[in-house]
């Protein structure tokens, strides 16, 4: 299999309630916003994004423009198709779209040959998007409980209402650093770098918590 809308077809077909397409499906927004901001947008309209990644499609400057697009704008989980059939032809893995995506969990569509080929390779690819969809979103959930009480944590921090070794004894029971760091934007860390630099904020604080958490 190496034809993309072939396997956009297969996957229409096996799913319900769902739609697939691919990004030349929306001429009218290509037309419109420009073809990265058109898939862009169509990458933000869906829950997973899929790459049919290809030697091919690894020597398109288009196409790996469109990669990085998908890994660092969509804002969602990305999965890949592998499309190439020879196991030793497998330039776009030295590629930029490889070394992007070498962390992106994949099935290979290179050796599907008969109609049961495809539709095994299918019911594995949705799998491996739902599975990968679901740890995506408690992720978020969880990114988003931690953004939210760190911003709290400043409000009242800056308002005087929590003393700074409340705060630190907070961040120290987030055991997941990674976790906290994602959850923060730049400007949110930045404001609470200051803060916990500015030792005059403890000064002469209680260390109550105001009855809130």
């Amino acid at each position: 299999l190496k034809d993309p809308r072939g396997l956009a077809l297969a996957l229409q077909n096996k799913m319900q309630g769902s739609s697939c397409y691919i990004d030349v499906h929306e001429q009218p927004l290509r037309a419109h916003l420009g073809p990265l901001s058109a898939t862009l947008t169509a990458m933000w309209r869906s829950e997973c994004v899929l790459l049919c990644v290809s030697n091919e499609y690894a020597a398109s400057a288009s196409c790996t423009a469109e990669c990085e697009l998908a890994l660092k704008g969509s804002l969602r989980p990305v999965v890949l198709a592998v499309m190439e059939a020879n196991s030793e032809d497998q330039d776009w893995l030295e590629s930029k779209v490889g070394v992007l995506t070498s962390g992106c969990p994949r099935v290979k569509f290179g050796d599907v040959f008969t109609t049961q080929d495809l539709e095994r390779k299918v019911d594995q690819l949705l799998q491996l998007i739902a599975h990968v969809t679901k740890e995506w979103n408690e992720r978020l959930y969880k990114l988003d409980a931690v953004a939210y009480a760190m911003c709290s944590w400043v409000d009242c921090l800056l308002q005087g209402n929590i003393s700074l070794k409340t705060v630190k004894t907070r961040l120290e029971q987030l055991r997941d650093k990674r976790e906290l760091r994602e959850a923060l934007s730049p400007e949110l860390l930045h404001t609470l770098s200051c803060c916990i630099a500015k030792e005059s904020l403890d000064v002469g604080r209680d260390d109550g918590d105001g009855g809130g958490w």
